[in-house]
């Protein structure tokens, strides 16, 4: 019993079999499955094999990927202020991206906007959401304009079925992802608009798509 208190690995107990003084209990039980892992790095069991391998895939830029990776942890853990935008070819694992961040904060807490959304009166959906998901929009100014002002720390909303003089600020906890094939959509950004990350995807392979792509 003694070794078990001082052992992390294992659950304690009150006194000391043989002194008889009184310790702090330990109640913490490693997994089974931290105990048994036998990864060969922290690194890799930070960074699992096969996530990476969809990263580097997806985002051939080392530096970018980098800055992926701290995105992918502010949207789980606290809240990307900057606007993604993965602009790129069809068939290249945008949409699988998309799916790893809905998997980090859990189904009940993210929107998939439909189209029209975002010229809509009503966006009381930011208050009880973590993460707002938009596919294939057209990127017009007015969108633009709008998630500018969506990514602020404190925000306003407007909820349907409550008096305008009722609705008062929030504190934003939303990222924000937009994923599009730019051949035939509007792509109004601009160098100059701040709030806004578009880094490079991948080209897809000649064989017809990554295998990461929906």
């Amino acid at each position: 019993l003694a070794k078990r208190i001082m052992d992390h690995n294992l659950p304690g107990g009150l006194q000391d079999p043989v002194t008889g003084e009184i310790r702090k209990v330990n109640v913490y039980i490693r997994p089974p499955f931290l105990r048994d892992w036998g990864v060969e790095s922290d690194y890799e069991r930070e960074h699992p094999k096969e996530v990476l391998s969809f990263l580097e895939k997806l985002f051939p830029n080392e530096n970018e990927r980098d800055y992926i990776l701290c995105r992918l942890y502010n949207v789980a853990a606290k809240r990307s202020a900057v606007v993604l935008v993965l602009a790129g070819a069809p068939k290249t694992g945008k949409t699988t991206y998309m799916e790893l961040e809905r998997a980090l904060v859990g189904e009940s807490n993210y929107r998939n906007l439909s189209v029209g959304a975002d010229e809509a009166i009503f966006d009381g959906y930011l208050a009880v959401s973590r993460l707002i998901q938009r596919d294939e929009p057209n990127l017009t100014r007015g969108i633009i304009e709008r998630l500018k002002n969506n990514v602020n720390d404190i925000i306003g909303v407007s909820e349907k079925q409550r008096p305008t003089d009722e609705q008062e600020p929030i504190k934003n906890n939303c990222s924000f992802t937009i994923a599009m094939n730019v051949a035939g959509k509007k792509f109004e950004l601009k160098f100059e608009d701040r709030k806004f990350y578009v880094p490079q995807i991948a080209e897809p392979p000649q064989d017809g798509g990554s295998p990461y792509s929906k």
